[in-house]
């Protein structure tokens, strides 16, 4: 069965006039990398920008052939993205608790499932933990057991500052996998102590971070999310899954998602 053409009212409305302007003259045989440039950008942020925002999209993208944009157009086609309700400077409809804490929850999952993974592995080919736990990408980079532990920290603290609650101090003491476990049971803890009504004005609250000090740091909570908090969150939690993959633990994309 052959795809339906998209109606046209609804393709020039849901495109954003810079994408349309960039793509109506471009033809793969006329700029084919400039083509093939935008889709992937265009791509990438349509997959990345509703996680962040929690804002829909509909559709990713679109390849329409010819000036008809319907798919039994000639041969000489363009390539025209049609991304709906993507903007990084829109406000949230809904709280960032929405947006910040399943997603936590799930990358420590995720953690928690590779660090058990690296666990049976180290045992059932009698390797020492503690190369595993202090092993690192390069000298200058954080160690396992410490890029699990700043992981832990980014998803308590951001939790708690936009719940507008102290952040729990917990001791850097961890030298085990088990004990590594049990910071992350610790921090998924704390985090189901929060509720969803305490995120309702997360997104205007003043977040200050290292306050009194030259470091100090003042955002939105929004800002603070998205452009602070869960990148340097995921930023430790893939740069362990790293480290593990790169010491010959049998880990995949599947382990690192956790319940995705």
């Amino acid at each position: 069965m052959r795809p339906q053409r998209l109606p046209a009212r609804v393709a020039r409305g849901a495109v954003p006039k810079l994408m349309w302007a960039l793509t109506e003259p471009c033809s793969p045989q006329a700029h084919p990398r400039l083509a093939i440039l935008i889709f992937v950008t265009t791509s990438a942020v349509a997959v990345l920008m509703p996680v962040l925002t929690n804002l829909p999209l509909v559709p990713l993208a679109v390849l329409a052939w010819g000036p008809g944009g319907g798919l039994d157009a000639p041969p000489m086609f363009q390539w025209r993205f049609l991304v709906r309700h993507i903007h990084p400077k829109a406000p949230m409809s809904t709280p960032l608790y929405d947006t910040s804490m399943p997603l936590f929850k799930q990358m420590l999952g995720g953690l928690s499932r590779v660090l058990a993974i690296a666990a049976a592995h180290a045992e059932s080919r009698k390797i020492d933990p503690n190369a595993l736990l202090q092993a690192r990408l390069f000298p200058d980079m954080f160690t396992l057991l410490r890029q699990v532990q700043v992981a832990c920290d980014f998803a308590k603290s951001v939790s708690a500052r936009l719940a507008g609650v102290d952040v729990p101090s917990f001791e850097d003491k961890e030298a085990s996998f088990a004990d590594l476990q049990g910071r992350i049971g610790k921090t998924l803890s704390f985090m189901e102590g929060l509720s969803e009504a305490q995120f309702a004005d997360s997104a205007t609250r003043e977040i200050v971070t290292q306050a009194g000090t030259p470091k100090e740091k003042r955002f939105t909570g929004q800002t603070y999310l998205l452009s602070y908090g869960l990148p340097h969150f995921f930023f430790h939690v893939t740069t362990a899954y790293a480290i593990l993959r790169s010491n010959g633990v049998e880990v995949g994309k599947k382990d690192y998602l956790g319940n995705a």
